[in-house]
């Protein structure tokens, strides 16, 4: 399987992870796959739920950066309007120290067939959540379905990584499997 996201020249190469673990289970539940990096430069460990500023279920950790990864059911959100639910999860992660070279920069992203709303912002986070320079926050929300993030810790503004997701019906519809 690609991710059909974003499949860019020089970014590591990633495969689908197989896994019965149930950390896995509610992401399959979903139509989302896990990709895994192929250079074998990272560890995929279970996440912490109690975290009280991004509670996630799964961390990838290289040694240059930290993703984490957060699942929310449509059930699970507090507020069922996609960009409020994002724009509390920025304000949030986003360092609000008010230093001059501290900003949030919201990207546009292209539309894409089966979801609903995505958003990619990036941010100087809090120094409670990490003391890398930069994070970069993406979120895909699927009406009655869920709300992913995917949140990128790094000192790069512009990090060596691919999306580390793939949206199985996606895939399907593109190739006419279903």
């Amino acid at each position: 399987m690609f991710s059909l996201l974003f499949l860019h020249v020089g970014f590591p190469v990633y495969a689908q992870m197989l896994s019965s673990d149930p950390i896995w289970s509610e992401f399959v539940s979903m139509g989302i796959d896990i990709l895994q990096p192929l250079d074998g430069n990272f560890k995929i460990e279970a996440g912490n739920m109690d975290d009280d500023l991004f509670p996630h279920q799964m961390v990838i950790v290289e040694k240059d950066y930290k993703i984490l990864i957060q699942l929310k059911t449509a059930e699970e959100m507090k507020v069922n309007i996609p960009h409020i639910f994002y724009s509390n999860l920025m304000h949030t992660l986003a360092s609000n120290e008010a230093q001059d070279d501290e900003h949030v920069f919201i990207y546009k992203l292209p539309p894409v067939d089966g979801i609903d709303w995505q958003s990619e912002c990036r941010f100087m986070p809090k120094n409670q959540l990490s003391k890398v320079d930069f994070g970069i926050l993406k979120s895909y929300y699927v009406e009655d379905k869920f709300f992913l993030s995917i949140l990128i810790l790094d000192n790069d503004l512009k990090p060596k990584y691919q999306d580390p997701v793939s949206f199985t019906w996606l895939y399907d519809r593109k190739n006419n499997l279903k």
